[in-house]
């Protein structure tokens, strides 16, 4: 996984980085929200692992402005309190998952994978075939493509869509 890193605690960044890198991941760090939004900004990361409390810029003013911007690479985010308001206010602003500090390792990376696991999965394709009579059209379709496709269509607009698809 090609991993961005936000956290201002140098001792933890160490950790982060030795534990990931020994499993095979690549990682970039940012000490500071704003080195960390322009990192995400100029980079495609598969993954984000963002502190809440960073100097200048914040974890949940970092991961609104990727929002925002149309970003949407997973966020997990870290806090070293444990209350709830501090876990929700992150998933509202757009995280996908938290972790309270302290925490182990192979959670963290665990949860990173689940993260990558599941986004990735929403982009992968699906293999449409579509038979009308004579007609035998092969699609790979994205998910909001094949949603679309399984919305009830009555035969005159299957006709004209298989049609568009044959050319002619």
């Amino acid at each position: 996984m090609y991993i961005l890193v936000i956290e201002d605690n140098p001792d933890l960044v160490a950790n982060l980085y030795d534990y990931l890198e020994r499993h095979g991941h690549t990682i970039d760090v940012a000490y500071d929200g704003s080195s960390g939004l322009r990192f995400a900004q100029e980079r495609r990361y598969d993954v984000m692992v963002l502190d809440l409390m960073l100097p200048g810029m914040d974890g949940l003013d970092v991961c609104r402005h990727l929002r925002e911007a149309g970003r949407d690479t997973p966020v997990l985010m870290l806090t070293a309190s444990n209350r709830l308001k501090s876990k929700l206010d992150g998933l509202a602003v757009g995280a996908d998952d938290f972790l309270f500090k302290p925490f182990a390792l192979q959670e963290l990376e665990a949860r990173l994978t689940a993260l990558v696991r599941r986004a990735q999965g929403e982009l992968r394709q699906r293999r449409v075939l579509l038979i009308r009579r004579k007609l035998r059209l092969e699609l790979h379709l994205l998910p909001p493509q094949f949603a679309l496709l399984l919305q009830p269509l009555d035969d005159f607009v299957l006709r004209q869509v298989a049609l568009l698809l044959a050319g002619p």
